[in-house]
């Protein structure tokens, strides 16, 4: 009778590791078919005197559609376990998922977490670069030519600020708006 205890036993530990195992070698095709999908990342370059007069026309000179603290990309950080701020911003949005980890589990879901939202919200951009001021509580990023998104740390939180150009905006953004412009492939 022991042995019959013993082989149900055995039995049941094979296939549990077997399970476990097939289980986990799905998990990780997934995982990683997703980490190489997620490989865009927009340099952090600091805001040279040409991308700071480029800021300061289009927030003289373009339209503010939307500006709010707490808005949906402070949402986003926060559903990544941060705390709204451009440098949580641009580390969600630059994320690098790690190698997937065979006895953590906690980190694959935390990892997978963070990488779907880069993937849902991940933003365009003209230049693919974020601009950021000299203390780093400002960052700009050129959406499209005609878009630039604003974020700024604030007392009471992120500030996300929307500019559209207008069609009458002023030359400054025009000329640096045909330097960034992407080339076309030859």
């Amino acid at each position: 009778m022991n042995r019959w205890v013993l082989g149900i036993i055995l039995v049941v530990v094979v296939l549990g590791a077997g399970s476990w195992g097939v289980l986990s070698f799905r998990a990780k095709a997934k995982y990683d078919q997703t980490r190489k999908e997620l490989l865009i990342v927009y340099p952090v370059t600091a805001m040279d005197q040409q991308r700071k007069t480029f800021l300061a026309d289009v927030q003289s000179n373009w339209t503010c559609k939307a500006d709010s603290v707490g808005g949906p990309n402070s949402e986003m950080v926060k559903l990544a376990g941060m705390t709204p701020s451009v440098q949580n911003l641009i580390h969600v949005f630059n994320y690098q998922m790690p190698e997937y980890a065979w006895f953590s589990p906690a980190q694959n879901r935390n990892a997978a977490m963070i990488g779907l939202l880069k993937a849902k919200f991940f933003p365009t951009s003209v230049d693919k670069q974020w601009h950021i001021s000299d203390n780093e509580h400002l960052v700009m990023l050129w959406a499209n030519k005609n878009i630039v998104f604003v974020y700024r740390d604030e007392p009471s939180g992120m500030r996300e600020t929307m500019y559209v150009r207008n069609t009458t905006s002023n030359q400054a953004s025009q000329a640096i708006g045909a330097e960034a412009a992407p080339q076309p492939e030859r």
